[in-house]
């Protein structure tokens, strides 16, 4: 699209408490980079539009629930920490190489972010950014004056536009290319050419062709920036105590699985912000031993609470604050599409419309889970929960005409009694979520197809879990994904024949062309409406993937932690959150 975009960063905006959460999936947002935006004060905002909490959990049909306690209108305030569990090292230190969660989204800090409701785009380290022609050329503009921490070798100098840009190009493995499978998000940044600091401020974006995925894929949660003498020092990554980043806390006493403290960064960049004098991690031998010091006020968070620990957290704890969303993490059944039966559409077809959806959710989850396509709900071009919940497969009402159809096309696939075997491959740990899924699909399916052999194996450990799943050698995968940022990247990521994570061999002719076609499309219009086709097909001839359930994001807050309710919504993203959203709380 030629012409000249500019987006400026969204205005700090202050929320009320009792304004706390609101119950729905977001549907706004878009390519905000592409049009042309009012600007305001450049900070980046702790949250979205919301509504009053305080409603109480529902039951069944997957509607998103979200409870708060509502207060009056609160002024945030300095001092006192948080402390807060793990029961697992973080191993990884460089943040563009991990597979995970890192120190760096503590310490660190993204170029843009993404309004955690609405999914906007927001400044953050880049104050504003342009698009001057055609999509091959962009122009980020540094905030001034950030302050990295005052520790060796950064000792407190700013960051400029050669950091910036020695990010960009290092996330898109551009500085290894023979190692490029090393740098896990590289496909975020698909299109790349290089990034070069033109001045100080300034970093000139060059890219092979039009990209209408860029900024979004650099909101990433894990796409989090580090200093550009940081990484280039001696022994880098091996001593996190040692690491200077931009982010609201710097990291002072750090022995994995043993000792984290850190405290706030005297010089934030975002204006009185961090609140919080100190946050700690402790670690602790399991989940169980976490809940317990959470009920005994040890620690000062719990999340992902089931049914009955809420229940429990209730009765023992009556103060404790409880949020709850759905988040990007969508829980599926991935077929091997080269392996027989699953080659054939109409298999995976009959079998996806053979499941019980509400079964499955609220057979692990409780109330509180929701309905998702091939998009998650969140995602502005998506298919919305309310309109999943209807189709066909999903819709409760029409369960038995459903398996009616779904017993044709088994038939018409070769087997008409369903007499095949496959071994479901369900990551672990076995008390999750994914072996649970596996096991209520495989009983599902002997009621339909009693002659089907459906086993459910666990792999020995999560490194033989992440081989076979890579390797393609798994008959079909119980596991869940987290959504990227922009919908064209998580297609492509899933179901384009060159896609990092289409881990089931998915290949169709139709598919790469239209993807192809929606990556390089900066109207947004048109790459809407390329989605809204793409979604459509996915159901009535591909079917990949049965999308089981989108996860519910739960939290359990001591009282007097205040301000979480500022950094809620699906973009706010789920299993960084305590980490990356940290800066925004307060103690009371």
């Amino acid at each position: 699209m030629a012409g000249h975009n500019e987006h400026t960063g969204i205005g700090g905006r202050r929320l009320t408490r009792r304004a706390a959460l609101r119950a729905g999936v977001l549907g706004s947002g878009g390519l905000a980079f592409l049009a042309a935006c009012g600007g305001g004060d450049s900070k980046p905002s702790g949250g979205g539009a919301q509504q009053p909490g305080g409603s109480n959990l529902s039951t069944g049909s997957g509607a998103v629930v979200v409870t708060s306690t509502p207060k009056a209108e609160e002024v945030a305030k300095r001092g006192g920490g948080i402390t807060v569990y793990r029961t697992t090292k973080f191993l990884e230190h460089d943040m563009h190489t991990a597979l995970a969660g890192t120190v760096w989204h503590l310490i660190g800090s993204r170029a843009v972010v993404l309004d955690p409701w609405k999914g906007e785009l927001q400044s953050h380290l880049a104050e504003k950014w342009e698009i001057p022609g055609d999509g091959t050329e962009m122009v980020m503009k540094v905030r001034p004056g950030i302050k990295i921490h005052n520790k060796p070798p950064s000792n407190g100098r700013e960051w400029t536009a050669e950091d910036m840009a020695f990010n960009i190009n290092r996330i898109a493995g551009k500085y290894d290319p023979q190692n490029l499978a090393r740098y896990q998000r590289a496909s975020t940044l698909t299109g790349l050419n290089r990034a070069e600091a033109v001045d100080k401020t300034t970093v000139r974006i060059l890219m092979d062709r039009p990209s209408s995925a860029f900024f979004r894929g650099l909101a990433e949660i894990r796409n989090m920036m580090m200093p550009k003498d940081v990484v280039e020092q001696a022994g880098f990554p091996s001593n996190p105590e040692g690491f200077a980043g931009t982010g609201p806390f710097k990291l002072d006493k750090f022995e994995d699985g043993v000792r984290f403290e850190a405290s706030r960064h005297p010089d934030y960049f975002i204006k009185d912000q961090p609140y919080l004098d100190t946050f700690k991690y402790v670690w602790m031998p399991d989940r169980a031993t976490g809940f317990s010091a959470f009920l005994s006020g040890q620690i000062d968070m719990f999340g992902g609470a089931l049914t009955h620990e809420i229940d429990t957290i209730k009765k023992s704890k009556p103060d404790a604050q409880f949020f709850q969303w759905q988040d990007l993490n969508w829980d599926h059944l991935r077929f091997n599409t080269v392996k027989k039966p699953f080659d054939d559409f109409r298999v995976r077809k009959a079998i996806f419309l053979a499941l019980d959806y509400q079964e499955i959710g609220d057979g692990y989850w409780g109330p509180g889970w929701g309905y998702t396509g091939p998009l998650v709900p969140a995602h502005p071009e998506a298919y919305k929960a309310e309109e999943v919940a209807k189709l066909p497969g999903y819709n409760k009402d029409t369960k038995e005409k459903d398996r009616t159809e779904a017993k044709a096309l088994m038939t018409a696939g070769g087997f008409p009694d369903g007499a095949f075997s496959f071994t479901i491959l369900p990551q672990l740990p076995t008390t999750s979520s994914y072996q649970e899924n596996a096991v209520r699909i495989k009983g599902q399916l002997a009621k339909i197809w009693p002659k089907m052999e459906v086993n459910v194996t666990p792999p020995p450990d999560t490194a033989a879990f992440s081989r076979l799943q890579a390797e393609g050698n798994f008959d079909a995968i119980s596991y869940t994904i987290t959504s990227l940022p922009d919908a064209v990247l998580e297609l492509t990521s899933q179901y384009h024949s060159k896609g990092s994570r289409n881990y089931g061999r998915f290949k169709n002719d139709a598919v790469d062309a239209l993807l192809d076609k929606a990556f390089a499309e900066l109207d947004n219009n048109k790459r809407t409406a390329l989605l809204k086709d793409f979604q459509k097909q996915y159901f009535d001839a591909w079917m990949p993937i049965a999308q089981l359930v989108e996860q519910p994001e739960r939290y359990h807050l001591s009282p007097r932690i205040r301000g979480f309710d500022k950094t809620t919504g699906p973009w706010g993203f789920t299993g960084y959150r305590v980490m990356s959203s940290a800066g925004f709380w307060w103690s009371q």
